[in-house]
């Protein structure tokens, strides 16, 4: 009897202490970032610093209610990003990495930093962790990007989807962006999958980028951009300097992920890596 009376205590005692940690995530995070000045956001983000402090500083007590409260699905959407991103820098678990995504996937873009996101999205692609749907809702935002002071270029929509992306095998997000882009009218959309899969490169992928240049029911900005990148071909400057590298050295530099830099030259690196695995490794 004495035992039962323990369980039942313990039980009690528990579900109580959980319940106090879902209305302090609820008293917390009621809010949504792009809705707010930079003033009231600056003031709110003490509060999560806190919030922070608190489950770092005893993660055997907060870690397990946290992955509890990131399995619901009823709590404002800023938390499904915040505390995900809390759980990521405490454990480097490949289910709680994976919760992570999922529960990025109940975020509302428009509260998240750009860079941040693509950066956070990068870490674990590396990291082999799938995180295609998370990275897709890139796309519900045709203003998603940032901007670079030191290289004066603006990140777009298309480069933020390849980078989250490229670090996974390209049969992980293919069907998927293909999907999107027949389910969608947004030019900026369509665009952003285009780079998307023109820089991956794959068989599959190509047979969809060709399937849309001689369409006459998409916009003719989008079938042109598809036209003009499927028209690339690598200088013979360049192909005289790259000619050497084999296939699967190739594979190796393109695939590691340290091309992968937010800068212009990143950007026209990776093309010319592009246009030589094209060239060397045809679906032909």
């Amino acid at each position: 009897m004495k035992q039962v009376l323990i369980l039942l205590f313990l039980s009690v005692t528990i579900n109580s202490f959980s319940q106090n940690f879902k209305a302090k995530v609820d008293s917390i995070y009621d809010f949504h970032p792009h809705k707010m000045s930079d003033e009231e956001q600056r003031k709110i983000f003490k509060k999560l610093d806190v919030f922070f402090e608190m489950v770092i500083a005893d993660t055997g007590k907060y870690l397990p209610l946290l992955r509890q409260e990131l399995n619901t699905e009823d709590h404002t959407s800023y938390f499904y990003y915040d505390a995900a991103h809390l759980l990521i820098i405490n454990s480097e678990s490949s289910s709680d990495l994976n919760l992570a995504v999922k529960s990025f996937v109940k975020s509302d873009i428009r509260d998240l930093s750009p860079k941040n996101y693509v950066n956070l999205l990068m870490g674990l692609a590396k990291k082999g962790i799938n995180i295609t749907d998370a990275a897709v809702k890139i796309l519900s935002d045709s203003t998603f990007s940032f901007f670079i002071p030191q290289h004066a270029m603006t990140f777009n929509q298309g480069y933020c989807l390849l980078f989250c992306l490229s670090p996974l095998p390209v049969d992980y997000y293919t069907d998927t962006l293909i999907s999107i882009f027949r389910e969608t009218n947004s030019i900026v959309t369509q665009k952003s999958i285009i780079t998307t899969l023109w820089f991956s490169y794959s068989c599959k992928g190509d047979e969809f980028l060709n399937s849309l240049t001689p369409s006459n029911t998409l916009d003719k900005k989008v079938s042109k951009y598809a036209k003009d990148l499927l028209g690339r071909i690598l200088s013979k400057e360049y192909e005289d300097i790259m000619e050497d590298l084999d296939s699967e050295e190739l594979n190796k530099m393109f695939d590691s992920g340290d091309l992968l830099r937010f800068s212009d030259e990143s950007i026209h690196y990776l093309n010319l890596m592009v246009k030589l695995k094209r060239k060397k490794l045809n679906c032909r």
